[in-house]
């Protein structure tokens, strides 16, 4: 009974989605995404990872110990991402290093401990401002004064911003990174078209506002409202046009389940700062 009037709710919420929408899942086309990305203007690198020295990686952070309840239902895939993220930010002791979209996450602990970062933590979620290691408030408005981070680690959050928060967010980091300074995006989530997996019972109720030209698919297990999948054409209208003074590359990540057959992890994007580039 529980579940029949559940389903009616959803059925209720995905009626008020606007168009165009399907409940169809999501096909990402990977073979037309590197055709589209071969042909934009992004610079586009293929990474092989080596399984040995992700395990090895995982292991060192040692999330039973120290984090024993994160992400039990998929934790090879989030400590896929720990590790690529740290690989490609090739982070250093004495790093100031800022997690955006953090909440509840756990990079900049391993990151502290194992890298010897500064780590800081920023979020929508947290209280407006500085305080401490904590930094509340939009992502792309961060109350951080220019050039205060050497690093900038997105995991699995950038996806969610809504609106024109992820163009707001790249102009953002050409600011508050350092010359030199390094920000990455794992994973980049593209599709050959436009789209948006969402769930209907939280976007609806949150009167969420998705993009003109955005396909909606409509889930009823993904537990979050906003999660935008770039086609190349948006990825190099809404990033790689307001990327500057940053250069880009996007990564191809080739063979991401022979760490594990959960792991999802297919692009990331690596933002970097030119290190004889002062901007005041």
């Amino acid at each position: 009974m529980l579940a029949d009037l559940l389903g009616d709710k959803w059925s209720r919420a995905y009626r008020r989605l606007r168009e165009p929408k399907t409940q169809d899942e999501l096909n990402l086309n990977e073979a037309a995404i590197l055709t589209a990305l071969e042909a934009s203007p992004i610079p586009v690198a293929e990474l092989t990872l080596d399984p040995k020295k992700v395990l090895h990686w995982v292991a060192r952070a040692d999330y039973a110990t120290h984090h024993p309840s994160y992400y039990s239902e998929n934790l090879a895939e989030k400590s896929l991402e720990h590790f690529l993220a740290s690989m490609l930010l090739e982070l250093q002791p004495g790093d100031v290093y800022v997690d955006i979209a953090s909440q509840n996450g756990v990079a900049p602990e391993i990151y502290n401990r194992l890298h010897g970062v500064i780590p800081y933590m920023q979020d929508l979620t947290f209280e407006p401002g500085i305080h401490g290691n904590r930094i509340g408030g939009d992502a792309g408005n961060l109350p951080l004064p220019g050039q205060f981070a050497d690093v900038l680690g997105l995991h699995c959050s950038f996806e969610h911003f809504e609106g024109d928060r992820d163009i707001r967010f790249i102009r953002e980091a050409g600011r508050v990174l350092k010359p030199g300074g390094r920000c990455v995006i794992v994973p980049l989530y593209l599709c050959d078209h436009y789209a948006c997996l969402t769930n209907p019972l939280l976007s609806v109720p949150g009167r969420v506002t998705f993009d003109d030209e955005m396909k909606l698919y409509a889930s009823r297990t993904w537990q979050n409202r906003h999660a935008r999948f770039y086609d190349v054409r948006r990825l190099v209208e809404r990033i790689w046009e307001h990327r500057e003074p940053l250069e880009m590359t996007v990564f191809v990540i080739k063979n991401y389940q022979d760490v594990d057959s959960s792991c999802y992890l297919r692009y990331a994007a690596l933002l970097r700062r030119p290190s004889d580039l002062i901007r005041t």
